[in-house]
Parts: C-alpha cells; sequence; structure tokens
C-alpha cells in the first residue's frame, strides 16, 4: 500500500505541468490526514502567506507587495500577519552573475525597503514578514525582516543554513562570517 502511495504521489508531482496545481494535501493523500482540535485554544492569529512571481526589479516587487496587501486586507481585514517568502525583493539567483546581481538589489536594514513596507505595515495596520538581501558592510546575508503594525522593525532573522545557490550570491550565514 506504502508503495502504491508513493508512486501515485510521485506520478501526480511529475506530471504536473506549467500553472499545474496540486490541491489536495500530500499528508491526506498518504493516508494520514492531520486532524488538530483547537477549540481549547485561548489564542488564534490570523496568517496570510503569499507567493509573487517576483521580477528582477525590486522596485517593482515593492509595489507588487504593497498592491498584493491591500488587497488581502481588503478582501480579509481580520488579517493580522502578511508572510511572504524569501528574498522576495528580487530573483532568488541570477545564474549569470549571482554577485553582482545581489549586490544591485541588496540595501541595509533599515533601508528605503524596509522603510516602505514599514510604512505599509503601518498604514493597514497589520504585521509583515518579507525577505531580503541585506547589505552589511560588503557582505551580504539572506535576511527575513519582521516589522509590527506600527511599522517598527521587530526582528531580523539571517539564513543559517546555506544552500549552493545562497553560496553562489555570496551569502554569509546568519552565525558565523568566515
Amino acid at each position: 500500500m506504502i508503495r502504491v502511495s508513493l508512486i501515485f504521489v510521485l506520478v501526480m508531482l511529475v506530471s504536473c505541468q506549467g500553472d499545474d496545481v496540486i490541491v489536495q494535501s500530500l499528508f491526506d493523500l498518504s493516508g494520514a490526514p492531520l486532524h488538530y482540535d483547537d477549540s481549547k485554544a485561548t489564542k488564534f492569529l490570523n496568517v496570510a502567506t503569499v507567493s509573487i512571481h517576483a521580477s528582477r526589479e525590486k522596485d517593482t516587487n515593492l509595489a507588487k507587495i504593497k498592491a498584493i496587501s491591500r488587497e488581502i486586507l481588503s478582501q480579509h481585514p481580520e488579517t493580522e500577519l502578511l508572510l511572504f517568502g524569501e528574498t522576495v525583493l528580487g530573483w532568488y539567483i541570477d545564474e549569470n552573475d549571482p554577485e553582482s546581481y545581489q549586490r544591485t538589489i541588496a540595501e541595509s536594514i533599515p533601508g528605503p525597503s524596509t522603510d516602505a513596507i514599514a510604512f505599509l505595515a503601518d498604514s493597514l495596520n497589520v504585521h509583515i514578514v518579507f525577505g531580503m538581501t541585506e547589505l552589511q558592510g560588503d557582505k551580504l546575508y539572506n535576511a527575513q525582516v519582521y516589522v509590527n503594525k506600527e511599522g517598527n522593525i521587530e526582528a531580523i532573522h539571517r539564513k543559517v543554513n546555506l544552500t549552493p545557490e545562497d553560496k553562489k550570491k555570496w551569502h554569509y550565514t546568519g552565525i558565523k562570517d568566515p
């Protein structure tokens, strides 16, 4: 039975093309649906996770973040946190010139992009978490920034476990610098 389920999942994943979307939970496909009883929870957090098709251009991506954030809040005003992916201000990697490209989209924190997101968070009264390439001195970091609903930077997390793509971009780890 496990072999048949695994083969089914692999066939589903391999057969997807372009805009195909798998809407079935992989946990459900495996026969192990997740059940969580939150009836005794004392607090809830309404989170919208957001995935965008990033452009090479940082300003284009900032405009998308602003527009999508406003759209989500207009349709779901109960949303308390908008969660964007890592390095959402640009491409994850430019194969042709990774370091140079990352340096064109990198910024200090705080900087123009964090200021724009802070203004957005304050104006929409929502917490926002987003990823960007941080420039500190001459070093690049894959950073995730948390901006509270008052528009203040609450936390910055630098990626610790770097992928081969991160290393191609000359990113440094958030724990130790070589």
